[in-house]
This record gives structure tokens, sequence and C-alpha cells, in this order.
């Protein structure tokens, strides 16, 4: 098992013991099998979740999504100038990070969890899905919220610390969003490097950036407290990581 452990972290960091270079405003996360992080930075202070609240939605309602085989027609252009996304199945949402998308098939799941089981049972388990990242920004009673921008994209409502977000991630219960995560970018933002192929899920927020990388093994995670594109915190998370750019 030690050894284990000890290979893992090797292949998260090619020189053993070396400390992540990280920039300021930068915090930097792992997690091995064991479940316990080690992080580098400012991981203490929460920030909105913005795109990487996908993986709490893929929590909430992701199975019913890949069962159902659900698709939208994204024809907004402040989702993607000039005209939307154009037709996205669940996989290329989440790829491309159709906000759109997402919240059509989320309220949607609303109205057939209320026509199914009434608002009262849905309200308890929208705030048992969400409420660890909700903090006191939805009252604990009164009646069902609406599912609006707040709650995805550059919406504020859904905030963690990069460190709680992590220890979420790393829960038994969410290695299905692990799973989906895996599923859905492989051949992507994903890349192979010691022999073991890790994806890569950027996440845009209103006060920076979030990485989720993992390879079935480990987890790691990246928030750079700036706006950057998908493609430069991907790049700026392999820098830090030791992958080999040139590698595909």
């Amino acid at each position: 098992m030690l050894r284990a452990l000890f290979l893992s972290t090797l292949l998260v960091f090619p020189a053993l013991g070396q400390t992540p270079q990280l920039k300021p405003g930068e915090a930097f996360l792992t997690m091995d099998a064991d479940g316990k992080p080690k992080s580098w930075g400012d991981v203490k202070t929460p920030h909105p979740l913005g795109q990487m609240a996908e993986l709490v939605w893929l929590k909430s309602a992701g199975a019913d999504w890949v069962s159902l085989d659900v698709y939208w027609d994204c024809k907004n252009p402040t989702c993607q100038p000039p005209k939307g996304h154009g037709r996205v199945d669940l996989r290329k949402a989440f790829r491309l990070d159709c906000m759109d998308a997402f919240l059509y098939w989320a309220n949607w799941e609303r109205k057939e969890w209320v026509d199914q089981q009434g608002e009262g049972v849905t309200r308890m388990q929208v705030m048992a899905d969400f409420g660890p990242f909700l903090g006191d920004r939805v009252p604990k009673d009164g009646p069902l919220p609406e599912f609006t921008q707040d709650w995805l994209g550059s919406g504020s409502l859904l905030q963690a610390s990069p460190e709680q977000f992590l220890n979420w991630v790393g829960m038994p219960e969410n290695q299905g969003v692990l799973t989906m995560c895996k599923e859905f970018l492989g051949g992507f933002f994903s890349v192979t490097f010691d022999s073991r192929k890790w994806w890569f899920k950027p996440g845009v927020g209103s006060q920076g950036t979030w990485v989720l990388a993992g390879d079935g093994q480990s987890v790691a995670l990246l928030f750079i407290s700036m706006p950057e594109t998908p493609k430069d915190a991907v790049a700026r998370m392999k820098e830090i990581m030791g992958v080999d750019q040139k590698k595909k």
C-alpha cells in the first residue's frame, strides 16, 4: 500500500517531494486513493463554482440525463457567440460548457421531480444535493427555488473553497461523477503520461478559473484567482503537474 501511494504521488509530481511552483493567486490540491488531500496555496477561501457547478448537477440528475439521452438545440448567442452551440447532448454540453442546455435540463428535471413527488420533497432533495455549496444564500425554508443563471456559469449562488470542493469530489458516493467526467472528456481535454490517462475539466467562474483532473486513481484540483480561457487553464494545470505539453 505504501509503495502504491509513493508511486501515485510520483506520477502527479515527477520529482517526488517537489513543491509545486505556484503563481500568486493559485491554489493546488491532490488526493490519492487514501482520500487524504495534499494542498498548496490558499485552499480555504470560498469562490463561486461557476461552470464547475456542472459536476454538482451531474451528481443530482446526471444519471437520469444519461438514461434519457437528453439533447438541446442551443441558439443562445450569449452562451456561445454568434449563434449558440447548436445541437448538444450531455457529453457535448459538458465539454463545451453549454449553460443554456444545463439550465433547460435542470428546469425540466425540476418539473419532473415536483410532478412525481411534490414540491416539499423536491425542495428537501435540492437542499441535500446543493446545500453544501449554498451556505445561507438560499433560505432553508420557503418555496422551491427557480433554477436560473445564478446556479451555473457566471452565477455566484454555489460556492466552495478548493479544499471543500476536492473533498466533495473525493467522497465515495460521488464516484459516479468522476466516472462521467472520464467518459465525457476522454479524447477532448485528456493526456496520457507515465502510462496513466488523465482527463481535465476546466470551469470558469466570476472570481477565477477551476481545473479538476483525474486518472481513476488520483484527482487534482487547481484554482486560479483570475479569469482564464479553458485551454490556458488546462495548460497551466499540466505545467504544474509536470506533464510534457508536447505529448498528446
